[in-house]
């Protein structure tokens, strides 16, 4: 991984990078090895850079840092708030196929949040808990989010041609907290 750019220096000139000047290199950690560049922003790579450094601190406090290094990040406290994307299975379709749609979609909708203001803006990995039938993702909006027009705009470009997906603003509290500690896992130390 690179990291370049205002919250990180980084070897812009070792050559080490992919040569796509993004704000972070990063590669799958397997074969068939793939850049994952595309998925990155200049907010998630300062995000990145924060957790890394936070990761470090940790690490450094004291002896058993795992559950602290363990524990969900404190998302509540990022986010003012979030676009919330709905996905309603309308029957339409071959079944299944909608969730995997809007995943691939995902990017983009993060890329035009970001070109509306929400320049700390990233997509929570996976689904939270709704209504039988509806999946959820969640995407933060970082510190200053536009306002639930914007949202509104930028959902509806971006789902259109998806039935039954539906993009809305919501209060930072109204998106449930990842479970909780997950010290109980196995640490690699052990």
């Amino acid at each position: 991984m690179t990291l370049r750019g205002a919250a990180g220096a980084g070897p812009d000139d070792a050559g080490a990078g992919d040569g796509s000047g993004a704000p972070v290199t990063v590669l799958t950690p397997s074969a068939p090895v793939r850049s994952c560049t595309g998925q990155v922003g200049a907010g998630f790579r300062d995000l990145l850079v924060r957790e890394l450094y936070r990761a470090w601190e940790i690490t450094e406090s004291g002896p058993g840092p795992w559950p602290e290094l363990l524990d969900p990040p404190p998302l509540h406290r990022r986010h003012a708030a979030w676009a919330q994307v709905t996905v309603r299975d309308t029957g339409a379709g071959e079944p299944g196929a909608l969730p995997g749609k809007v995943r691939g979609r995902m990017r983009a909708l993060v890329t035009a949040l970001e070109e509306a203001g929400a320049v700390d803006a990233h997509a929570w990995p996976h689904p939270f808990p709704s209504e039988p039938g509806d999946i959820r993702y969640a995407i933060g909006l970082g510190a200053t989010p536009p306002d639930a027009g914007r949202i509104a705009a930028v959902g509806g470009r971006w789902a259109a041609g998806l039935a039954g997906v539906e993009v809305a603003l919501v209060a930072g509290g109204d998106v449930p907290t990842p479970a909780g500690p997950r010290s109980a896992r196995t640490s690699p130390d052990k």
